[in-house]
């Protein structure tokens, strides 16, 4: 005979790995990810590195509870427009680097992630029926899936290049929040 105990374990134990499987999905747009950046034959080693956090990172996020699935989603969406920028300027030849030369490139990397915060920060506000803290961790967890699914695509840019579309990829959405937070008062 199965005591309420027992029950009560496998049900616990019947959803819990529902959810994990359920979060587990977000391999099929992480790994295809993975496979644009592994395609080149430098900086293998970071580009496994950076694709095993996010999709840790994404799976925890999804599995964790429904802003850590908006935020694992947005952050991947958002993540699309500057691995593609970058993969478009690798394509080409550029690099991003200090100095006069490469200015076209680290301009697009920056556009590339400035629009990518854009991106964020609409889904921040179309999201905001949480409280301030609540918004806030939804924003830093979008801001990191983005950040790390940009970076597969723009660490063969260089240090600059990458830095440049982290930095306006992370500020944006922070300082266009700020603004709205100003202006409210």
């Amino acid at each position: 005979m199965v005591t309420r105990e027992q029950l009560i374990k496998r049900g616990l134990w019947a959803y819990e790995t529902g959810q994990l499987r359920a979060a587990a999905r977000v391999a099929f747009i992480v790994l295809p990810m993975t496979a644009l950046c592994l395609i080149e034959t430098r900086d293998r080693a970071l580009c496994s590195l950076i694709a095993g956090t996010l999709l840790i990172g994404s799976i925890g996020l999804r599995w964790l509870n429904r802003d850590g699935r908006v935020a694992a989603s947005a952050g991947l969406r958002a993540g699309l427009i500057p691995l593609g920028a970058g993969l478009i300027l690798d394509h080409f030849g550029t690099k991003c680097a200090l100095g006069i030369d490469p200015v076209f490139c680290t301009l697009c990397a920056s556009a590339a992630g400035a629009w990518a915060g854009l991106y964020l920060r609409a889904t921040l506000a179309k999201h905001s029926n949480g409280t301030r803290a609540q918004r806030i961790m939804l924003l830093l967890a979008m801001s990191s899936v983005g950040a790390l699914a940009a970076a597969l695509g723009c660490v063969r840019l260089g240090l600059v290049g990458l830095g440049a579309t982290l930095a306006s990829l992370i500020l944006v959405p922070a300082v266009s929040a700020l603004g709205e937070r100003f202006a409210q008062t």
